[in-house]
């Protein structure tokens, strides 16, 4: 019996020290000259093609890292993800992070000549990180199909402190890509990127089996900065969580349908701390549709709902060609399939310089009884309507549509919104229905905006609220939804109108995404 617990004592020994060896950790170094069996770095894989996944390789629980050199090292090829992780144990793929293998990994697709950069198929629980410091040091550039790739049945995944660059030779081709089959909760992430000078979007996730979502927070995509974007800076068909990014300018060139910074097509979308510019480009007139557009063409539930706009600062300052129809914010509710549209809130945003309509509101055929807690309060509107005078239209659909005043009750309640047009270029006027009115006839025939006004709101040149302003302390509390302003900073005692609280204790908008440090070349 001695004999026996001895021998199983040391057969444990052996075991754990066999785990210890390799410790969960796996390396790729294509300049590597050793075994080549991924243990370290001097017996690194040489390339991606070479690594084990699975039993005997990575597997749930372990990082595989990439050296990136001391300063750079390309990989010409595809990272084809092949294991899943488990919940509690995530497989983690990053940049090396010891001197001489933390420099920056690029993944090239040789001008096209590779369809895609990382792909990712029905893989979960799975972390892609270039963190170093707080540098981006993994690049995705070149690819002719994409530069992240994924789709099928996943969750858990994690993209962050990547760039995706110059991917897509055709239409439809994108920085970051995903088609997701619809689940309640994707539980992912994609944040800290900078993805620019893409062939059509720089995010673009949507679903291969149409569906609502039915929470917020299923997918979070913050702190990214998308710049260069030739369609749209987001098209998303999934619900989200987009804050604290940077999204614009965008450029004249690769494949465009109309660019959006943010383009959506479902329920329990939350869009807010963003910094929008950009989008309007004198040269290319008529092209851009809006800074954040809900499209209910396709995707969209039939009855979208759980909408959240707030704390978003947007700000066009190019001088718009002719026919340029820009807006700021577009809520399109008016295809068919579309029963009606609910719980929709656009608070405390802040619209400079956006020439056709700060906001667009449409209804279709719908009438009352299917629309309902719709809210447009404490936004500013300044300097917009240069091409088309008016700054904001209301539609009715049916003509039932009721408006009213904040606790009205009425199907849509509009209120405590700040106009002003610092010249005869721009507008305070508004339509609502079919007609348009100045700001104080709106308000009669409407009833909405009681507490709405015309005035200078007084920015400054970070675009927040100097002292003797008439936004400060002139709002409602919506504490209901939220508590703080673009900044991040507590909204304290009565509210201000606009993104920026006047208690505001940070001055680093814009940008949103301050902490990004951003590789170039």
């Amino acid at each position: 019996m001695r004999i026996s617990l001895r021998v199983s004592s040391l057969i444990g020994v052996i075991v754990l020290s066999s785990l210890k060896l390799h410790a969960g950790t796996w390396y790729v170094d294509n300049l590597a000259t050793g075994s080549r069996t991924g243990a370290s770095w001097a017996n690194a894989w040489p390339n991606f093609a070479s690594i084990k996944w699975g039993t005997g390789g990575v597997t749930a629980g372990d990082t595989l890292y990439i050296s990136g050199g001391l300063i750079s090292k390309t990989y010409k090829e595809t990272l084809t993800v092949g294991a899943s992780g488990t919940a509690g144990n995530v497989i983690t793929i990053s940049t090396g992070q010891d001197l001489g293998h933390n420099g920056q990994v690029i993944i090239d697709g040789g001008s096209y000549a590779r369809s895609y950069g990382i792909r990712i198929a029905s893989k979960s629980f799975i972390k892609i990180t270039g963190k170093v410091g707080t540098s981006q040091n993994m690049r995705v550039t070149g690819f002719a199909d994409g530069g992240v790739v994924f789709d099928g049945n996943m969750n858990n995944l994690e993209i962050a402190y990547l760039e995706s660059d110059h991917n897509g030779n055709t239409s439809d081709r994108h920085g970051i890509d995903g088609v997701l089959q619809l689940q309640a909760n994707y539980a992912s992430s994609i944040h800290n990127c900078h993805i620019h000078d893409n062939y059509q979007d720089a995010i673009h996730i949507v679903q291969n089996n149409n569906g609502a979502a039915t929470q917020f927070g299923s997918f979070l995509i913050y702190s990214n900065l998308l710049d260069n974007y030739n369609d749209d800076g987001m098209e998303l068909a999934i619900g989200a969580d987009i804050y604290d990014n940077e999204i614009g300018p965008r450029i004249a060139s690769g494949g465009r349908g109309h660019p959006d910074g943010i383009q959506f097509y479902n329920s329990y979308v939350k869009i807010y701390n963003n910094y929008f510019h950009g989008a309007v480009i004198t040269s290319d007139p008529g092209n851009t549709n809006s800074n954040i557009f809900c499209d209910s063409l396709i995707d969209m539930s039939a009855v979208p709902s759980h909408i959240q706009i707030f704390n978003n600062l947007i700000v066009e300052n190019a001088t718009p060609g002719n026919g340029e129809v820009h807006r700021a914010i577009a809520m399109k509710f008016a295809e068919p399939g579309i029963a009606g549209a609910n719980d929709i809130l656009i608070l405390n945003n802040t619209i400079v310089g956006v020439p056709f309509f700060g906001l667009s509101l449409t209804f279709g055929s719908l009438g009352t009884g299917a629309i309902s807690n719709i809210v447009i309060e404490n936004n500013i509107f300044k300097d917009v309507g240069a091409t088309n005078p008016v700054a904001y239209t209301l539609e009715r659909g049916n003509g039932t549509i009721t408006y009213g005043s904040h606790g009205s009750g009425a199907d849509v309640t509009v209120d405590y919104n700040n106009v002003y047009a610092s010249s005869a270029k721009y507008t305070t006027s508004v339509q609502w229905g079919d007609s348009s009115y100045t700001f104080a006839n709106y308000k009669t025939v409407s009833k909405s905006d009681t507490n709405g006004f015309v005035g200078n709101p007084m920015l400054s040149s970070l675009f927040g609220l100097l002292t003797g302003s008439p936004a400060i302390h002139a709002g409602v509390s919506q504490s209901a939804i939220f508590s703080i302003d673009k900044t991040g900073s507590t909204r304290t005692g009565a509210w201000d109108i606009g993104a920026f609280s006047s208690s505001a204790t940070s001055t680093t908008h814009p940008p949103s995404n301050a902490t990004i440090s951003v590789v170039t070349y």
